[in-house]
Order: C-alpha cells, then structure tokens, then sequence
C-alpha cells in the first residue's frame, strides 16, 4: 500500500509542475539582464573587454507569437595600428533600440526555444577612431536575427538565453571607415523575464484530452488496489 501512496503523491506533484508552467492567452513580460557584445566584420581587431546590458518589454499576442522592444547597451572594444605601428585600442559605446517579432517553437514546455528578427535604431560614441572623418557621436539603424530559450524558474518568472546578430546600417560601428560592407556585432543576453499582466488560460497548451470536461471518482475495491499494486511491482 506505501507504493501505492507514493505513487500517487508523485503523481500529484507532477500535475502541480505541470499546471505552474501552463501559458496564457496572451502576456505582457519585462525583462532585464546582462550582454556581452562583440565586433564581427570589421577592420579593427576584436578584444575581450567587451560588456553591456539591456532591458525590455514585451507583448505576446498567442502562445507563439509576440512582439518586443528592446533597449540595450553594448561597450565594444578592438585594437589597429597605426603609421608608427604603435597598436591603438578602440572603443565603441553603442546604444540600441529595437523592434523584434517573436516566433516561439515549442510554446508550451518549461524549456521553450525562440527565433526573432527585427530592425532598430543605434546610437554610437566613438573614442581612437582610425578616420578621422568619421563622427564621434553619431546615431544610425540596424537589422536583427536571432534565437534563444526561456527556462521556467516560478511562477510569472523565466530565465532568458539568448544569441543575436546586427548588422548595422555603414561600416563606421568600428571607427574604421571601409568599402567592405556594413558593420556588424553579435551578442550573448542572459537575464530574467517577469509576466505582469496575463490573459485566459492557455488551451493550446492544456495537458488534459479535448472533450474531457467532468471527473468521475470511483471507490476502488480490495482487488483494484491489488492490481494496481501489481502493475507498479513489474
């Protein structure tokens, strides 16, 4: 009988989960975190002093769909020698905001996988640019793509791991004018996602068979729970 009892005490701490990571309709989230960014497809070395952070805010309109803006700041680094090759560190501090559509794969299990795209606007200031010519400060517009995967942690709570391609809209991201092509940087998010606002219980995602709307209990006899006992010992 004590199997039978753990049995289904197992069970019901397995619906529990289940029902804790159930979706809505539909969500408003804000979520905040950590960037590492760095330089792909430019002139200038890239290092590894590089860091950043973003926050956003975001509406999912269905189970797998949503649209997010995201703000973020990005501190990026790379190195390039000068006439005297003496070797001269850049720095790029970027500010971006972007418009992103979400597309989420597996919507209803705890650990959920995405893609996204969208464009946006950047902000830059340049410190030992290698042209001259090139602003310090100067603001210009990028094209995202991208994936990542929210992990349930509680309730209304999500860890967020998350990969990202810009390409931006010139070639001076870096300081370095050139005719190659824009420039371009990727970025590694890890942070956290809160629901603050959720609408009707998500049926897509309801574990429970379509058309099963009543329970019946049934008082199970000497030889139910023998049998019962039975199937758990094979």
């Amino acid at each position: 009988m004590k199997k039978i009892y753990f049995t289904i005490v197992l069970l019901l701490m397995v619906a529990v989960g289940v029902s804790q990571a159930q979706l809505a309709t539909d969500s408003w989230a804000f979520g905040f975190g950590f960037r590492y960014p760095r330089f792909i497809g430019v002139q200038v070395t890239p290092t590894h002093s590089n860091y950043g952070g973003y926050f956003s805010l975001q509406r999912n309109f269905s189970e797998q769909f949503g649209l997010r803006f995201k703000g973020g700041f990005s501190h990026m680094e790379g190195t390039w020698t000068n006439l005297n090759l003496a070797t001269i560190t850049e720095s790029t501090n970027l500010l971006s905001g972007d418009f992103d559509f979400m597309l989420y794969i597996i919507p209803c299990e705890p650990v959920s996988p995405y893609v996204y795209s969208g464009v946006g606007g950047t902000y830059k200031m340049l410190t030992n640019r290698a042209t001259a010519s090139i602003d310090e400060n100067s603001t210009g517009a990028e094209w995202n793509a991208g994936f990542g995967v929210e992990w349930n942690l509680v309730k209304d709570w999500k860890i967020v791991s998350e990969f990202g391609y810009h390409s931006t809209s010139n070639s001076e991201l870096d300081g370095f004018l050139s005719a190659n092509g824009n420039d371009s940087y990727w970025g590694i998010n890890i942070g956290v996602l809160y629901s603050f606002a959720q609408g009707e219980p998500s049926k897509l995602c309801e574990p429970c068979p379509t058309g099963i709307t009543t329970m019946v209990s049934k008082d199970l006899s000497l030889d139910d729970l023998n049998k019962i006992e039975a199937m758990i010992v094979k």
